[in-house]
């Protein structure tokens, strides 16, 4: 059985190997995107389960995610994916809370980032995918 797919969406690319060891670490199958417009590109393509996404995450136009981001945040609602967002700004994650299934603060811990993503599979039903031999 395949490993459910993760998507990190983060332009730090020391923080984004940081994320992809530690859902690797949970049993997830990890694709990295820099970009909001590859992120999007990515999960329709791949579908992933969990989608982890920087909130400040600056495109190639230059322009803030968050000018896409809730375009991105439907096209992950539409497919089924959790959303965990991740940020520096705590009035930014209160304000955007709603649309997200968890608000991670940076500095992001591996450890709790591995743990709470097995948590929100497994409280979506896809624990089976996680515990399955490979």
């Amino acid at each position: 059985m395949a490993s459910p797919l993760a998507l990190v969406v983060e332009d730090d690319r020391a923080l984004a190997r940081s994320f992809q060891i530690a859902l690797q670490g949970a049993g997830f199958e990890v694709h990295l995107a820099d970009t909001a417009r590859l992120a999007l590109d990515l999960v329709n393509a791949l579908r992933p389960c969990l989608v982890v996404l920087d909130l400040h995450l600056i495109d190639e136009d230059e322009l803030p995610t968050l000018t896409i981001q809730p375009r991105l945040v439907r096209e992950c609602r539409a497919i089924g994916a959790q959303i965990v967002a991740v940020t520096g700004d705590p009035r930014l994650a209160e304000y955007l809370q709603a649309d997200f299934d968890l608000v991670l603060y940076k500095p992001v811990s591996t450890v709790q980032l591995r743990v709470l993503a097995r948590r929100l599979c497994r409280i979506k039903g896809t624990a089976d995918l996680l515990d399955a031999p490979r």
